[in-house]
């Protein structure tokens, strides 16, 4: 089961973070559309791990490159919490430290 973790009710409606304080107006801002574009891009994106740089803890993420959008998701027993999701370049994913693909 998926389901949309703390922080991302900090980006959906307006698309500004206020936890980190980014502006984006990413999507047309619903929280459903935002919860189905994040799934989407963990359905048929591209799986890696990573580390948090704002929390310091272990990520999986996934990118859509047909999108251009990364969603950072972890494990909570059988949940799987959605973090954040965002638009992304796959070169700037690449400059991350701790980058690991899962192929």
């Amino acid at each position: 089961m998926y389901r949309l973790g703390d922080h991302t009710s900090d980006f959906i409606f307006g698309f500004f973070c206020l936890t980190c304080s980014t502006l984006g107006p990413f999507f047309d801002d619903t929280r459903k559309e935002y919860d189905l574009v994040a799934r989407l891009t963990i359905r048929y994106g591209r799986k890696f791990k990573f580390r948090d740089h704002h929390t310091n803890q272990a990520r999986v993420g996934y990118f859509d490159a047909t999108r251009g959008v990364f969603t950072a998701t972890s494990q909570q027993g059988k949940d799987v919490i959605i973090h954040t999701h965002f638009p992304m370049t796959w070169e700037k994913i690449r400059s991350w430290a701790g980058l690991a693909t899962i192929d």
